[in-house]
């Protein structure tokens, strides 16, 4: 690479830079290999300017027998730059179905933001090539417009941001970069492992698209670009018809939802799901849910459940929720009603106040808490007969999926109270007087 190349290289990350204003501090992750590695060296050289400090930090995983080694070799090089480096150390595997390298991703970024304070800028090496691998993937996997525009040049990651400012750098200009340099990086013979989707494409796919078409990737980058623009006005339109026809507790209004068009429907329900933190479903978990949950003959309850969230219809409003953790109603637990008790989904408490609540049991009493079966019944203060506990949840407008999640109390066997709601009248204290409220207070 000429002299007038490597600067090229260095305008376009200083473009981007400028582009998205100063940072209290710059995190360069390096993970030792080429492109990290070109990236450190670039920083290095053009420290000065830098509105900010830069820093490196490098995640050790502990997945390869030579990540130690690793870690070491990148305090060395960053040392030899003058840069700080960091290694930070993840431990855990992958859980049953999850692939090592999208487990490996997440808590690569989990450690690294966890390293962050506000006004940060942690700063990555993906280039043009790598885009190119994204957006080919996500085609593959049928994915729509915003899984199509690949990464971003530049997102929030709370509490900085996360800068890309080699995306429009092709592969093969990083490599002629680093051998002007003379620079030494670690090759991880995993990267070569065409067994891997990425791999694949990288080494068996990618090539012969280079071969036949040599300004792929630039053609790839600019799809993503349009794509990314597409998405971005079907957010403006999702966000202004979810406002149309939200409720004020954050639910969406079925009889207003039904009046979109079907795309515009499934446009903002993946807009709702996404924003709010869950696993977008696809699309034939959209269609089960217009058909399940949105119909006319789909009565006044109902539910579509997916891995990492679910949707509940409930009198007429749709309520997005996380994966409700599993309650055993055949399990009885017994409780200590002065500490704090543990339970699938929440902790349960018992404080003294001044309103009417339980009353405290007495030492020898045996108190346990179970979750509902079927057919229990309560006593309330004030009534001559005992009414059934979906006949009060009915009333009470306690939704469907919330009923065998709350907390029931149990003295010497009987059933004293239902946490949040009631207390059975044998078991009542008045206000003033001692009485015990129960507090539910889900996860």
């Amino acid at each position: 690479m000429s002299g007038a190349g490597s600067f090229n290289i260095t305008s376009a990350v200083f473009a981007v830079l400028g582009r998205h204003g100063p940072a209290r501090r710059y995190l360069l992750a390096c993970s030792g290999g080429r492109d990290s590695t070109v990236l450190a060296h670039l920083l290095a050289g053009e420290r000065w300017r830098l509105p900010g400090p830069l820093l490196a930090v490098h995640v050790d995983h502990g997945l390869n027998p030579q990540s130690a080694q690793w870690a070491d070799a990148c305090r060395r090089a960053c040392a030899r730059l003058g840069i700080a480096c960091e290694v930070l150390r993840v431990d855990g595997r992958p859980p049953a179905g999850e692939s090592v390298e999208a487990w490996a991703r997440r808590a690569r970024y989990a450690a690294m933001t966890a390293r962050m304070q506000p006004g940060d800028t942690l700063l990555t090496a993906h280039h043009r090539d790598d885009q190119a691998e994204t957006l080919l993937l996500a085609l593959l996997r049928g994915s729509g417009p915003h899984g199509l525009r690949g990464m971003a040049e530049c997102r929030e990651l709370a509490p900085g941001t996360l800068l890309r400012p080699l995306l429009g750098v092709a592969g093969d200009a990083l490599e002629r970069y680093a051998r002007l340099h003379g620079l030494r990086w670690i090759e991880d013979d995993s990267n070569t492992d065409q067994r891997l989707d990425r791999n694949f494409l990288r080494h068996g796919v990618l090539p012969r698209l280079a071969a036949r078409w040599p300004r792929h990737g630039a053609a790839l980058a600019r799809a993503a670009r349009w794509q990314s623009e597409v998405s971005a006005v079907l957010d403006e339109v999702a966000v202004a018809d979810l406002a149309a026809v939200s409720d004020a507790a954050g639910g969406l209004r079925i009889t207003a939802l039904v009046t979109l068009t079907p795309a515009r429907r499934a446009n903002a329900l993946r807009h709702w799901i996404r924003t709010a933190g869950y696993p977008v479903p696809g699309h034939r978990r959209l269609e089960a849910i217009a058909a399940s949950l949105l119909g006319t003959g789909a009565g006044k309850g109902g539910r579509v459940v997916w891995n990492g969230a679910q949707l509940h219809r409930y009198r007429d409003v749709l309520h997005l929720l996380p994966p409700l953790g599993l309650a055993r109603p055949d399990v009885r637990t017994r409780w200590n009603i002065a500490e704090p008790l543990y339970l699938p989904g929440g902790v349960l408490r018992a404080r003294p106040g001044t309103e009417a609540g339980l009353a405290p049991p007495p030492a020898s009493a045996r108190v346990e808490v179970g979750f509902r079966r079927g057919g229990e019944r309560l006593r309330l203060p004030g009534r001559d007969f005992h009414a059934q506990l979906k006949k009060l949840f009915q009333a009470a407008g306690v939704p469907p999926w919330q009923r065998d999640r709350l907390p029931l109390v149990y003295v010497d066997g009987e059933l004293a109270a239902v946490a949040g709601h009631w207390v059975a009248a044998s078991f009542a204290a008045a206000p003033a007087s001692g009485a015990l409220q129960l507090e539910w207070l889900p996860e």
